[in-house]
């Protein structure tokens, strides 16, 4: 509920429940999602800089009563979002830098524990700007913790293609992730 603006709570939505990097969210069409009565089936071009060509990964979402709760309702929010745009248009293509859009737009609470003296501590919650990336972390952790995804299902999911990206990416704490 940190942000109250349509389209960076859709964008935001469509990042953390795809694992999409920002660059794949924002060259994202409608035309590139696949319904099933189960799930959709949604194809991102992955941009990476370091890939010499284009190339697509598959992500797929569950709907309906194999999803969570809130991914239902965050996913809602995504449709509601870009079902107003024509198949070929890219519906976050809004500005050149959408990830510094994203940053003024959300922010984000952190529960610390924080230093306020020689020798003190306090329990304070911390409000960051958000950055887009982060999304993918939360995912990756969320997937990891949650749904006890394993490192090659993790690599399927984000197009990573060593296993160690799942070490950097996924927050090992109380995660029982070997």
């Amino acid at each position: 509920e940190a942000c109250e603006d349509q389209l960076a709570r859709a964008l935001y939505f469509f990042l953390y429940l795809t694992g999409a990097r920002i660059n794949e969210a924002t060259d994202f069409q409608r035309s590139r999602i696949e319904f099933f009565s189960s799930q959709f089936k949604i194809r991102l071009k992955t941009l990476k800089q370091r890939q010499p060509q284009y190339s697509y990964r598959y992500v797929y979402i569950p709907r309906g009563k194999k999803a969570k709760c809130f991914e239902n309702e965050m996913w809602e929010h995504v449709w509601k979002y870009i079902r107003g745009f024509e198949l070929t248009e890219k519906p976050f293509k809004k500005w050149k830098n959408m990830s510094e859009y994203l940053a003024r737009k959300i922010s984000i609470q952190l529960e610390a524990i924080v230093n306020v003296g020689p020798k003190k501590w306090e329990e304070r919650t911390l409000t960051k700007r958000f950055h887009p990336h982060l999304s993918r972390h939360f995912r990756a952790t969320h997937l990891s913790q949650y749904y006890r995804w394993n490192v090659p299902r993790l690599c399927d999911f984000f197009g990573w293609r060593k296993p160690e990206m799942a070490l950097i990416y996924v927050n090992l704490f109380e995660s029982g992730f070997d």
